[in-house]
């Protein structure tokens, strides 16, 4: 038998659970990632060490990344008002989440990272790495103070985007998959919020990253 050539497992790949989960990655023969995603040329950049280095990652909560992401049109909005949201992602893991908020506030934060983290794992004396959003350092600072986690925060390079490279690559990979899937299914904008939430989860599935997250608590 001839050995498979790569349009026949581009093809056959675009008809495969994972790819109709998250369409990733963009499979040039998938007509829902050709039209769904349009992107620009990738600036250069320096190849830099993934995540923070001041820390070396090993089980859950040891560093996540988190940056907000922020809708200033209202026909982008969720459904129930939904205008910003906040993505997280493990490093030691790898599991991410994006958890849609109606603003991006102290309280909405503090609320996103005990969602995204729980209380399956303690204390979780790790790291946060983030920019330096005063909404994200003040929830960091008053979990720890009221006893909630044992977090620290670690803050990116003011007005460089690079120092937090690997969570806005992370955010561009979950909106672009979350879009292709709403436009699979027909489903309105507004659905935004449900959606991003599934889109996570089915790579978290995918990816294995769930007996990770879950075998790391110990």
């Amino acid at each position: 038998p001839h050995p498979e050539t790569a349009e026949a497992r581009l093809r056959r790949e675009v008809c495969s659970r994972r790819h109709l989960m998250t369409h990733l990655p963009k499979n040039p023969y998938c007509s829902i990632c050709r039209d769904s995603k349009i992107r620009a040329v990738p600036a250069k950049v320096t190849p830099r060490r993934q995540g923070n280095p001041e820390v070396d990652p090993q089980k859950f909560a040891d560093l996540i990344l988190a940056d907000h992401i922020v809708l200033v049109d209202p026909e982008t909005w969720g459904s129930k008002g939904e205008s910003a949201g906040l993505m997280c992602k493990d490093q030691g893991t790898g599991w991410r989440d994006l958890m849609p908020m109606d603003s991006r506030s102290k309280e909405n934060t503090k609320a996103a990272l005990q969602d995204f983290i729980g209380r399956r794992h303690g204390k979780c004396p790790g790291t946060v790495h983030s920019d330096r959003a005063r909404e994200l350092t003040s929830a960091v600072d008053e979990l720890r103070k009221e006893g909630v986690y044992a977090l620290v925060h670690s803050k990116g390079t003011p007005h460089r985007t690079t120092s937090r490279g690997a969570i806005e690559r992370e955010i561009g990979v979950v909106l672009e998959a979350t879009r292709s899937n709403l436009y699979q299914g027909n489903f309105p904008l507004s659905w935004w919020p449900r959606a991003v939430r599934h889109q996570c989860f089915a790579l978290n599935v995918t990816d294995d990253t769930w007996s990770r997250a879950r075998g790391s608590a110990g």
